[in-house]
């Protein structure tokens, strides 16, 4: 039944615009920048919903202050909830099971402390500053923030492909890419890290299907 109603859950992905003034300040909004702003739509992800129950598995997370929340996994990965302190924020780590297609995944459910919303634009701050120390040995050259929608608000990432391994071999239990990002709301934040061989893997596809599946299931009294 959990899985089902995750599943009822679209996930669907939309456009945030970069804006630089003459300045080189950077912002990030939904809305269109001002005219004398440099604009740059950031580039979407598609994603895609799983239909088959059978390689699904739910998971749920005990988070302090805010309740019990409840994501999927796939039957080809193993999950391990890490929170030594039922009082501190939980970790769910998921990684491939041996011949499967590798993947290292994680995700940290803290509190929003704020007492309000976290905006788009904030997070999109958030995610680009985590994701700048990246960008040097990528591929990619630069940070490029996609975004899809969630059961608890937009989510905000960046993926990059290590330019080490761009014509190289991978070393066993090491990844040739990595994904970082959050998504927020009033109540929680959420950030993860996916390690994946290839931005535009099957896996990776998997672990963001994961991430726009998480619900709050019961609140905290």
């Amino acid at each position: 039944m959990i899985i089902a109603t995750l599943l009822l859950c679209p996930v669907y992905v939309h456009a945030i615009n970069k804006c630089v003034d003459d300045k080189g300040n950077v912002s990030f909004q939904d809305k269109p920048c001002k005219a004398d702003q440099t604009a740059e739509t950031v580039s979407i992800a598609e994603n895609r919903d799983s239909e088959n129950l059978d390689n699904l598995t739910p998971v749920y997370v005990k988070i302090p202050g805010v309740g019990e929340g409840a994501m999927f996994s796939y039957r080809w990965w193993d999950a391990q909830i890490i929170q030594p302190d039922p009082a501190m924020p939980p970790t769910v780590k998921m990684k491939a099971r041996p011949g499967e297609e590798p993947i290292s995944f994680s995700m940290t459910f803290i509190p929003n402390k704020l007492g309000k919303a976290v905006s788009v634009e904030e997070s999109a701050e958030t995610v680009y500053d985590m994701a700048a120390r990246y960008a040097a040995g990528s591929v990619e050259q630069e940070v490029q923030l996609e975004t899809l929608d969630t059961t608890i608000g937009p989510a905000i990432y960046a993926s990059f492909n290590e330019a080490q391994y761009e014509d190289a071999p991978v070393p066993e239990g090491e990844f040739f890419s990595i994904t970082v990002g959050q998504a927020a709301h009033s109540r929680i934040v959420v950030g993860f890290t996916i390690l994946t061989n290839g931005t535009d893997s099957t896996a990776l596809t998997e672990a963001l299907n994961i991430i726009g599946s998480f619900q709050i299931m019961a609140s905290a009294q």
